[in-house]
């Protein structure tokens, strides 16, 4: 019995050894441009970086992560004509992309071409078949400033409501977009921001702080109080230099610089 068992140990040894083998050669193995393109991320090369990249997307062209990238590194250069041009491409082989078509939208409301912005969410919402993923609430929610700064808030109230109707607060995606929609309060808000209790403010995610005060931000400006909405950009602005990277915050990183630069061009 006891041989038995120890030949069947071996047999199931031999078996899990050899699918572990066959694992392995099927395993793709991390190209060398990436690899390269990362090291020169990491140390601040930016267009060594792109130019890594650029050549894998030849190879890759519907990597979505892979372009996203590119457009990051883009933008983090002020080249916003050539992250255009990588949102442009990759929609030349998914014209039905919604993502793509939502990193237009923010590109353009970087850019300041509010229009065109406005267009490339709507066109993201549409394609998006009323998905509640974090990135459509996003969309819905820069839609919403869009559309309140063109004149209409009432209406683009509206519409943010629509978009958000019988969805749970469970991203703070969608507690940004409840914000502008009425639906959460600005006292919390003002609490993830770190400005209600400035004890507890280092506990709270430095992103999420960034976020919030961007959001208070732009309310404050719609809302004709200039001078608080530029306290709000500033202080996210500040945050953003002593954080290592923007990860999940990325485009409010980028947009609190570039309200601040509208509001002293105004």
């Amino acid at each position: 019995m006891i041989h038995g068992k120890l030949l069947g140990a071996i047999a199931l040894a031999v078996v899990l050894l050899l699918a572990g083998s066959a694992w392995a050669k099927r395993a793709p193995m991390q190209d060398a441009r990436e690899v390269s393109g990362e090291a020169k991320e990491a140390k601040g090369e930016f267009e060594g970086a792109i130019a890594d990249f650029t050549a894998l997307i030849q190879d890759r062209p519907l990597d979505w992560r892979l372009r996203r990238r590119v457009i990051q590194l883009h933008l983090k250069l002020a080249q916003g004509g050539n992250a255009l041009a990588q949102a442009d491409e990759y929609l030349k082989h998914r014209p039905q992309a919604a993502e793509a078509h939502g990193e237009r939208g923010d590109i353009l409301y970087l850019a300041g071409q509010s229009a065109e912005a406005t267009a490339a969410y709507r066109k993201a919402l549409e394609l998006s078949g009323g998905d509640a993923g974090p990135e459509t609430k996003a969309w819905a929610a820069r839609l919403w400033v869009l559309e309140s700064r063109a004149g209409d808030r009432a209406k683009a109230t509206e519409n943010l409501r629509s978009r958000l109707d019988g969805i749970a607060a469970d991203t703070f995606e969608l507690k940004i977009a409840q914000y502008f929609a009425g639906w959460w309060e600005e006292a919390k808000m003002r609490e993830a921001a770190g400005i209600e209790n400035s004890e507890a403010s280092d506990d709270i995610d430095p992103g999420a702080r960034v976020r919030a005060l961007h959001a208070l931000g732009v309310k404050a400006l719609l809302d004709g109080r200039r001078q608080e909405a530029a306290g709000r950009f500033e202080a996210a602005a500040k945050m953003v230099k002593g954080l290592p990277g923007a990860g999940g915050f990325f485009f409010e990183a980028h947009a609190v610089a570039r309200e601040l630069e509208w509001l002293q061009a105004d």
